[in-house]
């Protein structure tokens, strides 16, 4: 029998926490490498880094106390509704923002909603470094040779 070495749907937190337990950057690259081809970690990886949350408000919302693998999704379940509402609030329907924010937010569980509340207040995730997310997420930076060229 072949042993399943992670779940189909592990959260960011649970990632995260697992990548922060490696000792060296290169460990943390290594750890962080698996998941790479999951939707919502490169979600994250481009949100982190290519885009400014600055005036997004964090909705109202009950927290979601339910284990993560019981709550009704996670956060690549519920990309296409983020996307939606940074959408709306772009276009300046901040009430829809807030409707649809607080739907994911209570949808998925506490810990991802911390991690949203952190990525939409444009703080970075603990314990990985730049470097490390552009070695396992190079789409998503811009390279030196690439800067070298257009100079």
């Amino acid at each position: 029998m072949i042993k399943q070495t992670h779940r189909q749907n592990i959260t960011a937190p649970e990632i995260f926490e697992y990548v922060n337990k490696q000792e060296t950057p290169q460990e943390k690259a290594q750890a962080l490498a698996p998941y790479r081809n999951m939707i919502h970690m490169k979600w994250i990886a481009n949100a982190v880094y290519n885009f400014d949350f600055t005036g997004y408000p964090i909705p109202q919302y009950q927290p979601n106390h339910s284990p993560p693998g019981i709550c009704n999704g996670h956060i690549g379940n519920q990309l296409k509704r983020i996307e939606s509402a940074i959408t709306c609030y772009q276009k300046g329907n901040k009430q829809q923002y807030e409707k649809i924010m607080t739907i994911v937010l209570e949808s998925v569980s506490r810990d991802e909603a911390l991690l949203l509340e952190r990525i939409f207040n444009n703080k970075k995730i603990d314990g990985i470094s730049k470097t490390i997310w552009k070695k396992v997420f190079p789409e998503f930076f811009r390279s030196e040779q690439g800067e070298e060229e257009v100079s």
